[in-house]
């Protein structure tokens, strides 16, 4: 029979917080919803970071904490017209632009979970994460003029390049939105050890809500599949 005392004690169990560090090995690709903007795939990229949970019920958490993001969107142009200061307006084909970016972000993940069996518990995660831009660099390269670590707030005289639509007067808008937005959703076990502290590892899909060009016309997604490796204690 459950006594009061057991029951107040499985409450500040419930209550308790708790903390860790992670780290996420993901496969990112991109995705665009214009027909000249074909995304690249399966560039390896990871993420790590702190973790603080919180439980708000029975086998019911809130996972948040900080993360350091290391995420290398890549995608080609199939036409445009390039413009640079050694260079007369030209037309490139098949023109590759690898971003390097990094990310402080902040996800909010609720985690629910079965009943442990032998410390052994499997677990769904749905949540959302934002994302400041902290550094944002790319290479370009195309049959005309190849590019290397660009600053792409801040480009060097030298590395100053226009790329506009073929027929048009719209320039291809490379800079990066400063904050991104992403949805996620996980399936994972988690296993008690070593006296309340556990292991936990899922299975993640991170979905892309906002657009990383900052220019609506431009949009392309930027997706990843990713292994969320944690210790908490």
């Amino acid at each position: 029979m459950t006594t009061f005392s057991s029951y107040l004690s499985s409450f500040a169990q419930e209550k308790e917080l708790s903390a860790g560090f992670k780290i996420e090995p993901l496969i990112n690709w991109s995705k665009s919803d214009s027909k000249n903007i074909s995304g690249k795939g399966g560039n390896f990229d990871f993420s790590f970071g702190v973790i603080v949970n919180k439980n708000i019920g029975a086998r019911v958490s809130l996972s948040s904490g900080l993360n350091m993001s290391y995420i290398k969107p890549s995608f080609t142009l199939k036409q445009a017209n390039l413009t640079h200061k050694t260079i007369t307006t030209t037309l490139v084909e098949n023109a590759v632009l690898d971003y390097h970016l990094r990310y402080v972000d902040l996800p909010l993940i609720l985690q629910t979970s079965t009943k442990p069996n032998n410390g052994l518990a499997y677990m769904g995660e749905f949540g959302l994460m934002a994302g400041y831009l902290i550094r944002s660099k790319f290479d370009f390269t195309s049959d005309k003029l190849d590019l290397v670590n660009v600053d792409v707030d801040s480009p060097e005289e030298q590395d100053k390049i226009t790329l506009s639509e073929i027929g048009t007067s719209n320039n291809f808008e490379i800079g990066i939105n400063k904050l991104r937005f992403n949805g996620i959703l996980g399936l994972g076990i988690k296993k008690e050890v070593m006296d309340e502290s556990e292991v936990q590892a899922s299975l993640r899909y991170n979905f892309a809500i906002r657009s990383f060009p900052s220019e609506d016309k431009w949009k392309i997604n930027n997706n990843n599949i990713s292994i969320n490796l944690a210790f908490i204690f």
